[in-house]
């Protein structure tokens, strides 16, 4: 669904863009537009983690600084089975809350 929701977000952009170099610049500052609106796509598309991290200015942390998340995930990558799955997903929810 997500997925759905990008690709439907990057049309309108590109569709506004259009709209845009339509009204300043006729047929081909649509289709110059288009083409800028391709390259603005294609760039948010492969660069959107990046942006995100850089907006919430994240930071790597170290096991030193939060054992509890280490341990969570490493318990998510050697679980044998959907139960400890569960179990797991139950620790971080008592985590994230409290």
């Amino acid at each position: 669904m997500n997925r759905v929701k990008s690709v439907m977000l990057l049309t309108l952009l590109s569709l506004i863009l259009m709209a845009i170099g339509g009204v300043v610049g006729g047929r081909s500052g649509a289709t110059m537009m288009l083409f800028i609106s391709f390259a603005i796509n294609f760039y948010t598309y492969w660069n959107c983690d990046k942006m995100a991290l850089r907006a919430y200015n994240a930071q790597p942390l170290s096991e030193q600084q939060v054992p509890e998340l280490y341990e969570l995930v490493r318990g998510q990558c050697t679980a044998p089975d959907a139960k400890a799955l569960r179990d797991s997903h139950r620790r971080a929810e008592r985590l994230c809350d409290g």
